[in-house]
């Protein structure tokens, strides 16, 4: 089984301040990666140095099973704390626009990702009169321009009502088993995540506490 992501000894001090601790963790082809802990725990942290945002303090990661983290993280698909959307525009509009950006010249990936995010229809209407599951699913096609292989999102269900997080969870099932992308989930809802993750990993005060399978889970809750 390939390995996606493996960070070694992973550490971000602020100062005197230690948010991640001396992580090790690992993903592997595949996975719906829960990624589980109370808010302030360090999960944006970490997600922050895997995609390049934050530099560790010390130790190192691996993407894809390589050390060129410049080019594994073309292969990176994100969303982070607030989505970047173009208020003023269409889904499609936005979608073109990230196409753009990464120069993909082909704008009928574009009209995949609105089908395959269920935002075909949306039409005219501008994202500022989206709710925020629309929004988030717009956020997640963005990242899917480019065809990542894994996708990192960060407490992608915050906020939303039992509605949107039904569409969330859905569509993040559809990405991994019909696209087989590797998917990295950060939630504090370990019951949420319990519906679709297949391997957990629990960080407390920064540190890595367990990893474990989803059916460890389950044994676990018998």
């Amino acid at each position: 089984m390939s390995v996606i992501l493996r960070t070694n000894h992973l550490t971000k001090r602020y100062g005197h301040r230690t948010v991640v601790d001396n992580l090790s963790m690992t993903i592997y082809e595949g996975d719906i990666y829960g990624f589980i802990g109370k808010n302030g725990a360090g999960k944006t942290t970490l997600i922050r140095m895997i995609t390049g945002l934050a530099a560790p303090s010390d130790g190192n990661l691996l993407l894809f099973g390589s050390s060129n983290l410049l080019e594994g993280r073309k292969q990176i698909g994100t969303v982070i704390e607030s989505p970047a959307l173009y208020p003023g525009m269409t889904a499609r509009e936005n979608l073109i626009t990230q196409c753009k950006l990464q120069g993909v010249t082909d704008e009928s990936q574009a009209d995949s990702i609105l089908t395959l995010i269920g935002l075909s229809d949306t039409g005219k209407k501008k994202v500022k009169d989206f709710s925020l599951g629309m929004r988030q699913r717009l956020a997640i096609g963005l990242s899917l321009v480019g065809s990542p292989k894994l996708l990192v999102l960060d407490e992608p269900i915050n906020g939303l009502d039992p509605e949107g997080i039904k569409e969330i969870r859905d569509l993040i099932l559809k990405l991994n088993h019909d696209r087989n992308i590797t998917v990295l989930i950060s939630s504090h809802i370990l019951g949420e995540l319990s519906r679709l993750a297949t391997r957990y990993g629990i960080i407390h005060r920064g540190r890595l506490i367990e990893e474990f399978t989803a059916v460890s889970y389950t044994h676990l809750r018998a």
